[in-house]
């Protein structure tokens, strides 16, 4: 069930990293929608350094999920990959950083679970081979997409740094 956003704001403060999802589909009207935030998101010069790949096979999923700290992924409906290109730089990454937020901003307002994935260094090469990554591109990160599990802990707002710790207005002091 979408999220009801009365406060824009409570759009942002709601969407956070889950890790558990029941095994209900997403529709093909959601993932087109979050398809679709993916594709609009801002990029540097509106150069899109990015490839997309979207990943709902079973068995490709449990594959994914075997590298440590991602038992979780195979539980998802779908991955939703984001690829980068060397040559571009910094842009690539910053904007596909962007990307993976964006989906899983989507993801929260359509009502469903997100989680994004990183894999180490170690696993490129392995997790490269299972996606057929082309050799011009360089994974960046995913994000794992599915209905909310009824286990998945209460949004929990706590653990937060007061702005007093963090913030500096206008300059640091001499």
């Amino acid at each position: 069930m979408p999220l009801d956003i009365k406060d824009p704001v409570s759009l942002l403060l709601n969407t956070r990293q889950l890790r558990d999802f029941t095994d209900q589909p997403v529709s093909q009207a959601d993932i087109d929608q979050i398809l679709e935030v993916a594709r609009w998101t801002g990029s540097a010069k509106n150069q899109q350094h990015w490839s997309f790949v979207l990943i709902d096979d079973r068995d490709l999923l449990r594959e994914l999920s075997a590298f440590q700290w991602h038992e979780w992924v195979d539980k998802g409906s779908f991955l939703f990959a984001v690829l980068t290109r060397p040559e571009d730089g910094d842009f690539g990454p910053f904007d596909a950083g962007r990307v993976l937020e964006r989906v899983m901003l989507a993801a929260t307002a359509l009502g469903l679970g997100a989680g994004i994935v990183t894999w180490q260094e170690r696993d490129f090469a392995t997790v490269r081979s299972l996606l057929n990554v082309p050799e011009q591109w360089a994974l960046f990160g995913a994000v794992a997409v599915g209905s909310i599990s009824p286990a998945s802990a209460p949004l929990n707002l706590g653990g937060r740094k007061p702005l007093s710790e963090i913030l500096v207005h206008n300059r640091f002091p001499d």
